[in-house]
């Protein structure tokens, strides 16, 4: 009884400490999202469009512009791991501000297919007076038929 309680006592912080290092190692996210200065609401990003603008970066990170209707598209691949991104408002001289994480609401990612398509986005909200209205952008589909890449539209 005596030697299981000393391993638990011994095995327990050391395991602690290495899943601890291992979190340090984990893959970070590092994308640096420009949003209209003023927009609210939900943020959609479409990911591995080939004719999509050639990806910007600014130093570890991936620079994503989104338009004012809500979202963006990219050649990237989504991000994984711990998220360690940048958010900032940006007016029309380019000028940026930085968003308050408190403003972020992390969303998650999906996909969508359909006859001869398949694709997958990311989502999130931005706002820091009402979180709950943040409908207020068009739906993926709707997104991938103003992009030109299907070619219905969805209700």
């Amino acid at each position: 009884m005596n030697a299981a309680a000393f391993l638990i006592a011994c095995l327990l912080p050391m395991g602690s400490f290495w899943m601890l290092q291992q979190a340090d190692l984990e893959e970070k996210t590092h994308d640096l999202y420009l949003i209209p200065k003023g927009y609210t609401g939900q943020v959609r990003i479409v990911h591995e469009i080939g004719n999509a603008p050639k990806p910007e970066t600014e130093g570890k990170y991936d620079v994503v512009r989104v338009n004012d209707r809500g979202y963006a598209i990219t050649s990237l691949p989504q991000s994984e791991g711990y998220i360690d991104d940048l958010y900032y408002y940006v007016d029309e001289k380019g000028k940026r501000e930085a968003i308050s994480e408190s403003c972020i609401s992390h969303g998650g990612s999906g996909g969508v297919q359909g006859d001869g398509y398949e694709y997958s986005y990311t989502y999130f909200s931005v706002g820091c007076e009402d979180m709950d209205d943040q409908g207020n952008g068009p739906g993926i589909e709707d997104i991938l038929y103003e992009e030109g890449l299907i070619n219905q539209t969805f209700d």
